[in-house]
């Protein structure tokens, strides 16, 4: 059962963990992944700031996976956000178009049919522009899905928002409220898809029970190969 969320800093980097009761760990054990992001599990009998002070405990071995991941990523090659740059959008692909306009107050972004234009007022910009686009993008996909499976197993989604986190691709809270990374539109949209179904069933299990994993399952039959995936080809949802 997932009981919270809190942060974890170490230096100068802050970190999202989750809390997960279970009743079968016999100790308390950190789990990190790219996919997964940082969990704390708490035995059922173990106090909750008892398995904190070992989290603490352990911010040497969580700030060297972090740094693993940061070094895949940076191993992956940047797009140059430039005219012509073509840009995966789930299923789709828009070539980027970029217009600097030195006198422009405001900046923009807008599709039109396979291009996304861009107005700047210096060439700089564009990358921000260009993450905004995204984040607005992946709020809509994501509200709409959600919705959708929600609906399927007869539980409410309250909220959506969407954040810029590489450590955890989606969190869904006790008040069914759901995070999404943006990155996620940079990946196929069956995988987006997976993670949507991921956290919606924690609406129904809060664990990651068997019978939340045969949630899941039942939900999405790409699951596995959704999530090997993700463990492949994380690092690689960059701009």
């Amino acid at each position: 059962m997932i009981i919270g969320q809190r942060t974890l800093t170490i230096g100068q980097e802050r970190y999202v963990y989750s809390i997960r009761r279970s009743r079968k760990a016999k100790h308390i054990n950190v789990h990190v992944s790219v996919a997964d992001g940082i969990e704390l599990v708490v035995p059922w009998r173990v106090a909750v700031r008892q398995a904190e002070s070992f989290l603490h405990e352990k911010q040497a071995w969580i700030a060297e996976r972090m740094r693993l991941s940061r070094q895949l990523r940076s191993d992956v090659p940047r797009r140059q956000l430039v005219s012509g740059t073509v840009l995966p959008v789930l299923d789709q692909k828009l070539v980027l178009e970029v217009i600097v306009e030195p006198l422009r107050k405001r900046t923009t972004a807008v599709l039109r049919h396979n291009r996304l234009v861009i107005h700047v007022a210096r060439a700089p910009q564009t990358k921000a522009v260009v993450t905004r686009w995204y984040r607005q993008q992946a709020d809509i996909y994501f509200t709409d899905v959600t919705a959708q499976i929600a609906l399927d197993i007869e539980r409410q989604v309250t909220r959506i928002s969407i954040g810029h986190a590489r450590s955890q691709w989606g969190s869904c809270s006790a008040a069914g409220r759901l995070s999404f990374t943006w990155r996620l539109l940079l990946a196929p949209e069956w995988v987006a898809r997976y993670v949507a179904v991921h956290e919606v069933a924690h609406l129904a299990h809060s664990n990651r029970s068997p019978a939340y994993w045969q949630l899941v399952h039942q939900l999405y039959d790409r699951t596995q190969k959704a999530r090997a995936w993700l463990r492949r080809h994380g690092h690689e949802l960059e701009l």
